[in-house]
């Protein structure tokens, strides 16, 4: 198995979040192939779970796909910044609670087809209420349900977010495998 060589890039688009770029890359077998590549800083999210094994979701509007989506607490990377940072950060923001004890679950490449974001997946069962403190043009309704329930929200197709599908399954087997 060998990598693709990249011969050549160019910068398409940059924008807020993301970048566009059109490599072109020689293949194993000798081939010239073209490639449409998005660089992303990167996001965190976090699984906050309550002492009655409830889980704290986010419901908000995304335009992409014109529906509302059920999601973990969630937010992209500053450039520089550390994903723990970040996830603290977003777990305050969209639901009010505010931690210092976290632990790092796992990291997900989301689209590695053609892009080359991380998404850094936390858990916390330690945290405390405070004040929700939304983005400016954020709007998101914090919703909790049982861990359970949320894992047969998945099975169901009530919840569609990759990040968070893996988050909540991860967070899952956590809390069965103790």
């Amino acid at each position: 198995m060998q990598k693709e060589t990249e011969l050549n890039r160019k910068n398409i688009y940059n924008g807020q979040i993301l970048d566009l770029f059109k490599l072109e890359v020689e293949t194993e077998d000798g081939f010239i192939q073209n490639r449409e590549i998005l660089e992303h800083n990167g996001g965190a999210c976090i699984v906050a779970l309550t002492p009655e094994e409830e889980v704290y979701l986010v419901r908000q509007y995304r335009i992409a796909v014109n529906d509302f989506t059920l999601e973990v607490p969630a937010g992209k990377l500053e450039k520089g910044e550390e994903p723990a940072i970040c996830a603290i950060r977003e777990l305050e923001e969209e639901c009010g609670l505010r931690t210092d004890s976290i632990e790092l679950l796992s990291e997900i490449y989301p689209t590695p087809g053609y892009s080359n974001e991380i998404i850094y997946i936390y858990y916390t069962d330690t945290f405390s209420r405070t004040e929700q403190n939304l983005d400016q043009g954020e709007f998101v309704q914090v919703e909790k349900y049982p861990l359970i329930e949320a894992i047969k929200m998945i099975q169901l197709g009530k919840i569609k977010d990759a990040k968070t599908i893996i988050a909540l399954q991860t967070a899952w087997i956590k809390r069965n495998l103790k």
